[in-house]
Parts: C-alpha cells; structure tokens; sequence
C-alpha cells in the first residue's frame, strides 16, 4: 500500500514539474510590459563560471516601460551586455558605464498573434507531457495488476486517483496558459 502512495506522489511531482516549468517559461516571455523574470533564461559567464543576471546584478523596474540592470561588480556590465544582446530576446541597451538600460516596447500587432499562437502550442505540448506521465504510472499500476501485487479494486482506484491529478494539473495549465493569453490581449 505505502508502494502505491510513493507512485502516486511520483506522478503528482512530476506533473507539478511540467506546471512548474511551464509557468516559468510563461514569467520569461517579453509582452510589452517590464518584467524582470525576462532575464531569468540567460547565464552569464563571470569569474569562469556561468551565473544568472540575479545573482550578479540588481534588476530594478521602472515604470512604465524601463529595465535596469545594476552589476555589482562593475566590471561584468560587459559580460552582461553581450549574453542579452546574443539572447532571444531582441533587446539593445543602453549603457552608461554603470546600467544596462532596456526600453521595453508593447508587441505588434502581429507579434502579439504570434505570442498566443506560441503560448497555445506550449500548453498544449505540457498537455501532452503531462498525459504521457498519465500513461506511464496507469501502466506501472497494469504492471503491478498483472503481477497481483494489488487488486483490480486498487489498481481502478489509484488509476482513477492517477486521472484526477492529470485532470487538476492540465487545469493549471490552461488557468496559467489563459492569464498570459489575456495579458496580451490587453495591450
């Protein structure tokens, strides 16, 4: 039985995971509106390792369309300079020996389209992955079923349970999909 609770938190954490990921990757695109989380997918080579712009510049926001980025070390301004500028994210700051300085722009029109096209295809490919963890622990418990390690009862229950946490998490998916979906229609 405790064997059976350990693969149902399995699948739940590996869900969680995909939820996880994905309302990361959503916090990381650039809709018009500063936000410092646009950073969060660059490293930036300093003192031979590599490091997120956090943890060696300040990012400060200043509205109602400007980023700042302050290194702590003035010395890896260029480094930082050059990582975003070879990024996707088809910012050019400005640089005053001090701050990187982004002008945040509102999207296009047809950027804007591309973005909902974009952020449709994401949560449906997390849909997917997260049906295919489905799959995979409902055929750990076929497995189990078939050894008669547990009865057909538990193997419908925990299925069933298996089934209502793929169910929560695609909800997730598509509340978090449906927040930045709407954010970018109301630019």
């Amino acid at each position: 039985m405790e064997d059976l609770l350990l693969i149902i938190n399995k699948c739940e954490n590996e869900m969680r995971d995909i939820v996880s990921n994905f309302d990361e990757r959503l916090r990381c695109i650039k809709i018009g509106i500063p936000n410092a989380n646009i950073f969060d997918h660059i490293n930036i080579l300093c003192d031979g390792s590599y490091k997120k712009v956090k943890h060696i510049a300040s990012i400060n926001i200043q509205y109602p369309n400007l980023i700042y980025i302050t290194p702590w070390d003035k010395n890896s301004i260029k480094a930082i300079e050059k990582a975003i500028g070879e990024s996707s994210l088809n910012l050019t700051p400005q640089n005053d020996g001090k701050n990187l300085i982004f002008k945040i722009l509102p999207p296009t029109k047809q950027q804007r389209l591309l973005l909902i096209k974009d952020i449709s295809q994401i949560n449906e490919q997390n849909k997917i992955k997260i049906r295919n963890v489905r799959k995979n622990y409902k055929d750990v418990l076929k497995k189990l079923l078939k050894k008669k390690e547990i009865s057909s009862d538990q193997e419908k229950s925990y299925g069933k349970n298996i089934q209502e946490k793929t169910d929560l998490m695609t909800n997730k998916l598509d509340k978090l999909s449906s927040i930045k979906l709407s954010e970018i229609t109301k630019l």
